[in-house]
């Protein structure tokens, strides 16, 4: 599956502002140690699931913030409403494809603000990985990428985020179910960042094979 296929954005209204860094060092650790079996989908935790039509979503009456399309054949609806077992849900945007029904869900946290070592963010980080491995049923990592080492801004942890050579702080399970769960760390300024979790469905890919994935100039990115 295409893990970066559809990259997310700000769930906050606005792109991170970009920074010229200066990179002593980056450390990357990357591993691979097969797929997982999940118990439990981010869909089946606000009680529907894979594929559900965004017409059967609007019928359980939860209050939509805001709606826009995003690719062809799919619309990506916001809602702040449903609660679900992770720390400090800050929005929730799914992904409904008029043939194929819901497809992806995206999940952000509330801000991080105040910490400029990322130290607030690591351990939130930490928590919300521990929820997903012990809620979700998540076991083996595919991949991990979280030691970044910089120079530069002061240690800022976030603006290095913003910069593509900085690394990433990132785990990512790949389902035997054909699905993939992605937690990160993003910047969005100085000091402050949110952690996104993004599950994508088992028919992405298939969408993606029949030339369904083409962006249409959304009103927002996810």
């Amino acid at each position: 599956m295409p893990l970066n296929a559809f990259q997310s954005g700000s769930p906050f209204g606005h792109k991170p502002r970009v920074k010229l860094l200066q990179l002593l060092s980056c450390l990357i650790f990357l591993f691979a140690t097969g797929t997982s079996a999940v118990s439990m989908t981010l869909p089946d935790a606000i009680g529907i699931t894979w594929g559900t039509p965004l017409a059967q979503f609007r019928h359980m009456n939860v209050p939509i913030e805001e709606e826009w399309p995003i690719w062809d054949q799919a619309i990506a609806v916001r809602t702040g409403s449903l609660q679900i077992q992770l720390t400090n849900t800050g929005s929730l945007i799914m992904v409904f494809h008029q043939k194929h029904g819901l497809i992806k869900m995206h999940w952000a946290s509330l801000p991080i603000q105040r910490d400029i070592t990322g130290s607030k963010g690591i351990e939130a980080f930490n928590e919300v990985k521990a929820q997903l491995m012990a809620t979700f049923g998540l076991s083996s990592l595919s991949k991990e990428e979280t030691n970044v080492q910089l120079h530069g801004f002061y240690g800022d942890f976030y603006e290095c985020l913003q910069e593509t050579t900085c690394g990433k702080w990132e785990s990512i399970w790949e389902t035997t179910e054909g699905e993939a769960v992605i937690l990160e760390l993003i910047g969005l300024d100085s000091g402050a960042g949110y952690l996104q979790m993004t599950h994508q469905g088992p028919n992405l890919d298939k969408i993606l094979q029949h030339g369904h994935g083409k962006s249409i100039e959304p009103k927002n990115e996810i």
